[in-house]
């Protein structure tokens, strides 16, 4: 099998680690996969994604690329971040939200993007804004939703064969964030070209048969990229959502705290806050050991202070 090509823009491998106490606490032990500590434009899952995306881009000779996503989007901070460094310019399609000004969307800013504000009703209409948007630029690149699409599923997959060099035959069980749904692709395509630890995936905002009808087109286009005739078991671990994308749940929040005050390591409160609840609650079915594909994030709890801690007077 061989993966699309990639511009350097991150730091890999990435690291896995131990978590003592909280494997203490659990009494069953736990390992983080960091895509949090990807490095560029402060990290997260997106980078990986990005230096096969965008080194599509740059074969195609784009001076620009587009995505779209919420005004409180990593996956558009980190697009920013990567046209930066390869000198490409940014535009952003951004959906309003509850939260605004700071967080990733003072990045998108200082990564100099060019931003437009749409009302969150108008999401379905992604597409056209992305469309009318690049037709700025000489020859830009859209990027779909998330960077979802085959190419940023199939950086899912290398990162699935990354992690089992580093496992060995440990055997074990990955949970990870299902959204819009390349990250959870990828790694379940990997388990089963790999025939390794088992993937489950823990819904942040959409109904779970939403979710299995979107990792299942993402798969088979994946697969197909990659030259396999592959399937893939689609686990979507569902109640974890709390009122739905964008957020908050007091088990996320929960979470985030517990993990910053037992191993020091920084969770969000849209994507990871919520799939590490899945974790906490359900450990305990599951084959060990349990390894948390953390996929960043964190410059989103800037954005919700006042939820994650009320006292802050800001």
């Amino acid at each position: 099998m061989k993966f699309p090509a990639r511009v350097s823009l991150g730091i890999f491998p990435t690291p896995l680690d131990a978590l003592p106490r909280l494997s203490a606490e659990l009494g069953i032990e736990v390992l983080a996969k960091r895509d949090d500590l990807t490095g560029l434009g402060l990290g997260g899952n997106k980078i990986r994604k990005l230096e096969m995306l965008l080194a599509e881009a740059v074969a195609a000779g784009a001076d620009a690329v587009v995505t779209c996503g919420s005004v409180q989007s990593n996956h558009c901070r980190c697009t920013a971040a990567a046209a930066a460094k390869l000198g490409l310019q940014c535009g952003l399609v951004l959906f309003q939200g509850r939260h605004g000004e700071n967080g990733n969307r003072l990045l998108d800013d200082l990564f100099g993007a060019s931003v437009e504000h749409h009302p969150a009703s108008e999401r379905d209409r992604a597409e056209e804004l992305m469309r009318r948007l690049g037709e700025r630029y000489a020859h830009p690149y859209i990027i779909p939703f998330g960077g979802s699409n085959a190419l940023g599923a199939a950086a899912y997959v290398w990162c699935y064969q990354e992690l089992l060099e580093q496992l060995g035959d440990r055997g074990g069980t990955v949970f990870c964030v299902t959204s819009s749904g390349a990250t959870h692709a990828g790694l379940a395509l990997g388990s089963a070209i790999f025939a390794g630890p088992r993937v489950l995936g823990v819904s942040i905002g959409d109904p779970v048969v939403e979710c299995q009808r979107r990792l299942a087109g993402l798969v088979a286009e994946t697969a197909g990229l990659l030259g396999l005739d592959s399937t893939a078991e689609l686990v979507v671990l569902d109640g974890y959502q709390g009122e739905g994308y964008g957020i908050p749940s007091e088990a996320g929040n929960e979470a985030i705290r517990r993990l910053a005050r037992s191993e020091g390591i920084l969770l969000d409160p849209v994507y990871t806050g919520k799939a590490m609840a899945a974790l906490l609650a359900e450990h305990d079915r599951f084959e060990p050991p349990l390894v948390f594909l953390h996929s960043g994030g964190v410059p989103a709890l800037f954005a919700y202070a006042a939820e994650l801690s009320p006292g802050i007077r800001m």
